[in-house]
């Protein structure tokens, strides 16, 4: 530069990441601490992260000294504190009675009949559950006399005036919580009052399979250890008063139901029952229209009356997140504050004077927002929005900065002083996500929107009609495309898929957002007002915005347009480097592409003639290396699980009760590739384990597809899981026997083959299904279409028998249910030898068979069974003859999915098994939800 030239720059506008302060810093560390209590690696990974990033920001703020010394140590310590509540917090299984040990004692006598006992218990929670069920939350479960039948009430005011007091129990109660699902009595319980009902008593028991959700672990952190059920026939009783609260909000709740608009259908004369799952105080029960089903799910959080089809259809129009009680629901009920407030400055405006209206505002939003927090059930969602709005405030009042990273922090910080395994729910995660996404993308779509439009005017923040509208659908958009971007990998991990309509939310939320929820809020304020007229005008009109969208779900499920598809389900690497990349992005976007260049002005001499230079746009160092650090996160995420699959040949006898689904993977020289054989069951109530069981077992870190899929007969917990697999896999052959499925199931299987486009082979003995070189299924049942079965078992006595052959050597044996006839015609018809024996009919006594025991001479028999709560998985008869011939027995209920694998063909397999009981050697599989 020369001598005397003065050089000017104009600095461009810049967007920068958040600079944490050192308390929020110490709440992700508490919090890094309850993930890592239960999740070591997942949370010391963490703790790794924030300790670079308090590091890093102050060797930035010249702070070395305290950096190096302390804040390490700060975070270690608040790391540990984390973890240690988390212990400390996490409830323990109470003794068992006498009364339970002798009720598991007999059902042990006899595994197939399982005993009842009379039994009282204190409702503790309710939930409503779809088709007329509802699950109860039970203490103080004690035996009582036996129930006498009661006579039927017909108002909700005579049921409860007719309760009385709770018989006395004649043993020492169960100090721990019961889960009771079955139909929902009349009228239904609520919270302090109690249920007398003929129960069967088990401990709970999940399905445990290999990267999958742990089920049982979701109950015992609620302190629920044991299951309860019921038959449908079975006489409940509700006795006792319930809690005032209880008592308030369902008689608001169904005076509200009482008002939506229903079908032109009424039950017959003179009876009474339940509607959806619900009492009703009328004696006509017409259901409620499909539109109507939508408003309990956005007033008070329960999706019990929504057909499980319309259920499923805006689960995949990714639509489902309206649904939850959260945020925008409170926001609605907060309304309602900022209502009253002016409405109170309207008639006394001195009021101002002594408190200004964002004060105001907020104290009268608070009861209104507890109001509607007890009204919604209080779910973790909208809890987190409750306590968002509380801490917001609060740093408001004390006129301290705030943003919404600091009401999020603050939220997580007070859900997790009070319950720290309420951060391991998806709820919560998907929640706080939402948030998070919408404060780290909300400057760059601030910044893109004044680019798209440009202000019009000499005012500030000026805007035509129409930039005003559309920077509303804008910001909408933009905020539904960045919750999802963050939320995908988490929502692919836990659904299994992520849906692509998301252009569909720029119709719905506009019109859920300025006329659906006022209008349902309207009607819930003027039914609680005691004003019937208005609050039914209100939700019939707001019901039918709801039914225009479930028509029109309807009309894209029957095109065929409205899908999700599914996706490999990812390592938890790579969701952490999703996440880096997804923090990283809106900065270097906008340091690359929005950010305008800097102009730098040289003047050599004072008068002459200016020289501009464009500077060239830049992004800060730290941002690249994030980005970077998250692409070789995503990529070890997607290297790692593929290194960790073995070579050889994996079976594994998946954990789906009673029922059977049976994998097969090689990753041979030659070729790789998987076959499932039976799918699990299939339950009219909407419980598929073949969607929710099998599939996310099948897709970690791999693409949904098959090479082959084989059913071994069409009973329902063989072939009812494989309707889904079908219909959203891609399968290369689809193998069967010559049976077909009963009348409901046969609609769905006949839908599935149509859907995939597949045409059933149909095999018999003598068939060989070839899988890959050398490696191969041979047929040993059934003898041909011709052969009448043997006995009254019908579709059982034609199932296929298969044993898994690799050169020439069989490794496992699967005779479906066969029984015990043609299983000792099968052992002298046929060489059947194998490593290991999958026991027919999940190890029922109709399917004993020494011969073929004997023939098979396995190292290992495996049974896949329901779990009972005196560990007798088989039938005691099977048991002894297995032990005699020194056969061990591993049985899904106890020990999770099982693994067999084979390196070669003649060499023992390695036994692995899902939970840590029961393994040789003494390697699992790990169960966790991102691992």
């Amino acid at each position: 530069m020369a001598l005397g030239q003065r050089t000017r720059q104009t600095t461009a506008p810049r967007l920068l990441p958040p600079a944490f302060l050192l308390r929020q810093w110490g709440i992700f560390a508490f919090l890094a601490g309850i993930v890592g209590a239960r999740f070591p690696a997942q949370g010391f990974f963490a703790l790794a992260i924030i300790l670079c990033g308090v590091l890093w920001q102050a060797w930035q703020r010249a702070q070395r000294k305290l950096a190096f010394a302390t804040l390490p140590l700060l975070m270690f310590m608040l790391f540990g504190a984390g973890a240690a509540y988390t212990f400390v917090r996490t409830p323990q299984e109470p003794p068992l009675p006498q009364w339970v040990q002798e009720h598991f004692d007999q059902w042990g006598r006899n595994p197939f009949s399982a005993p009842k006992l009379h039994l009282t218990g204190r409702v503790e929670q309710v939930i409503p559950r779809p088709e007329g069920k509802v699950q109860l939350i039970l203490t103080q479960l004690a035996p009582v006399e036996s129930i006498e039948p009661a006579e039927p009430v017909q108002s909700l005011q005579k049921a409860r005036s007719a309760a009385t007091s709770p018989p006395a129990p004649h043993e020492e109660p169960y100090t721990g919580l019961v889960q009771w699902t079955g139909q929902a009595p009349t009228p239904l319980p609520l919270e302090g009052q109690y249920v007398q009902a003929p129960m069967t008593l088990s401990p709970i028991r999940g399905f445990a399979n290999p990267h999958s959700w742990n089920p049982e672990g979701y109950w015992f952190d609620q302190n629920v250890w044991l299951r309860a059920t019921s038959s449908a026939k079975a006489i409940v009783q509700v006795t006792g008063q319930p809690n005032t609260t209880s008592r308030l909000r369902q008689q608001l709740v169904q005076q509200t139901l009482g008002l939506l608009p229903r079908a032109p259908l009424a039950a017959p004369e003179g009876t009474v029952g339940t509607l959806n799952g619900k009492f009703t105080p009328t004696e006509d029960i017409p259901p409620l229209l499909p539109g109507a089903t939508l408003l309990p799910a956005l007033l008070f959080g329960d999706r019990s009356f929504i057909a499980p089809e319309h259920t499923e259809r805006i689960n995949q129009s990714t639509l489902a997140h309206s649904l939850a009680l959260s945020g925008l629901h409170l926001g609605y009920a907060l309304l309602l504050g900022f209502c009253a407030v002016r409405a109170i400055a309207h008639v006394a405006p001195r009021i101002y004077l002594w408190l200004p209206r964002p004060v105001l505002s907020l104290l009268l939003g608070l009861p209104v927002a507890l109001l509607y927090l007890w009204l919604g059930g209080a779910p973790l969602s909208l809890l987190r929005a409750f306590c968002m709005f509380v801490g917001l405030g609060a740093l408001f009042l004390l006129r301290r900065p705030a943003c919404l990273y600091d009401g999020l922090l603050l939220a997580l910080a007070g859900i997790a002083l009070w319950n720290p395994l309420a951060l391991f729910a998806s709820s919560l995660q998907l929640s706080a996500l939402s948030i998070a996404a919408i404060a780290l993308y909300l400057p760059l779509g601030q910044a893109v929107a004044n680019r798209l439009f440009p202000q019009q005017g000499l005012r500030k923040n000026h805007d035509s009609g129409l930039q005003s509208v559309g920077k509303w659908a804008f910001y909408l958009l933009f905020t539904t495309c960045t919750i999802q971007l963050v939320m995908a990998p988490v929502l692919i991990a836990t659904f299994g898929s992520a849906g692509v309509w998301l252009p569909l939310n720029l119709i719905w939320l506009p019109l859920l957002g300025t006329l659906i929820m006022p209008l349902a809020f309207a009607g819930l304020a003027a039914t609680a007002l005691g004003l019937s007229g208005v609050a039914t005008f209100c939700l019939h009109l707001a019901s039918l915005p709801c039914t225009w969208l479930l028509a029109l779900l309807e009309r894209m499920d029957n095109a065929g347009v409205l899908w999700a598809p599914l996706l490999p389900r990812p390592h938890w690497l790579f969701i952490a480097g999703w996440w880096a990349l997804c923090a990283s992005l809106p900065f270097l976007l906008f340091a690359w592409v929005l950010r305008p260049r800097a102009t730098i002005v040289h003047a050599p001499q004072p008068g002459a003639q200016q020289e501009r230079t464009r500077a060239g746009k830049y992004a800060p160092p730290r941002l690249v290396l994030l980005a970077a650090a998250g692409f070789t996160l995503c990529l070890a995420g997607v290297l790692l699980p593929l290194s960790q699959r073995p070579t050889g040949v994996q079976f594994t006898l998946l954990d789906v009760g009673h029922a059977q689904a049976a994998l097969i993977e090689w990753h041979l020289p030659q070729a790789s590739g998987r076959a499932l054989i039976d799918g699990g069951i299939r339950f009219s109530t909407g419980f598929d384990q073949g969607k929710q069981i099998v599939a996310p077992v099948l897709t970690y870190a791999a693409l949904p597809r098959l090479d082959a899929v084989i059913n071994t007969h069409a009973d329902a917990d063989h072939l009812g899981g494989l309707v889904y697999l079908l219909q959203h896999f891609q399968v290369g052959r689809f193998l069967k026997t010559d049976d077909a499925p009963n009348s409901y199931l046969q609609v769905h299987y006949d839908a599935a083959l149509r859907y995939s486009g597949l045409s059933p082979v149909e095999v018999s003995k003598g068939n060989f299904i070839p899988l890959a070189p050398g490696l191969g299924l041979e047929v040993l049942w059934p003898e041909g279409t011709t052969t009448t079965p043997s006995s009254k078992n019908g579709r059982n006595d034609r199932s296929l028998a298969l044993r898994l052959v690799w050169e020439g050597t069989g490794l496992v044996l699967l005779c479906g249910d066969l029984s015990t006839q043609e299983l000792d015609t099968i052992a002298s018809t046929n060489p059947v030898r194998a490593q290991a024996l999958v026991l027919p009919h999940h190890g029922a006594g109709s399917a004993l068979a020494p011969a073929l025991y004997a023939a098979a001479s396995p190292r290992f028999a495996l049974v896949s069974a329901r779990h009972v709560p005196s560990g007798q998985f088989a039938h005691r008869t099977i048991s002894d003859v297995l032990q005699e011939m020194h056969i061990p027995l591993y049985a899904t209920a106890k020990t999770g999915a099982i693994g067999l694998h084979f390196t070669a063909p003649t060499t023992a397999p390695v036994v692995t098994t899902t939970r840590q009981e029961h393994t040789t050697p003494a390697n699992t599989f790990r169960n966790a939800l991102f691992n």
